[in-house]
């Protein structure tokens, strides 16, 4: 639908809410919404606050739904992603002692098959 990064926080509320509205109109019995693995916490987080407020709308709406969210795209790492002398490099704002779960998108979208018939859950996906 839309992300925080190019949209900001309320856009992408606004948008993926009114999504939700659309698939409700429409007749649409359950929505299957990929939000963030952290989204379901209060984390002050500009990418997940976006993604919790959704998730909230959901339940708050009674929506049979099921959210899917995973952990950090391991197709991420690319971006940014600069040539140096000897090598390459990718910076990171993460401590390079700190471990990151990753998760290839082929995968999540494996998972989603899965989860078509699921009602009212919340699924964490990581590699």
């Amino acid at each position: 639908m839309s992300d925080t990064f190019d949209a900001g926080v309320e856009e992408e509320t606004r948008v993926a809410i009114k999504g939700v509205e659309g698939f409700r109109a429409a007749g649409v019995g359950h929505v299957v919404y990929t939000s963030a693995a952290s989204a379901d916490r209060d984390t002050g987080v500009p990418h997940y606050e976006s993604k919790r407020r959704v998730e909230h709308y959901l339940r708050e709406q009674a929506v049979p739904h099921t959210v899917i969210g995973p952990a950090f795209f391991m197709e991420n790492r690319f971006f940014g992603l600069r040539r140096i002398d000897d090598g390459w490099i990718l910076p990171s704002p993460m401590p390079v002692d700190r471990q990151l779960q990753q998760i290839p998108v082929d995968d999540i979208g494996a998972f989603a098959r899965h989860v078509f018939l699921s009602t009212g859950s919340r699924c964490w996906v990581s590699g």
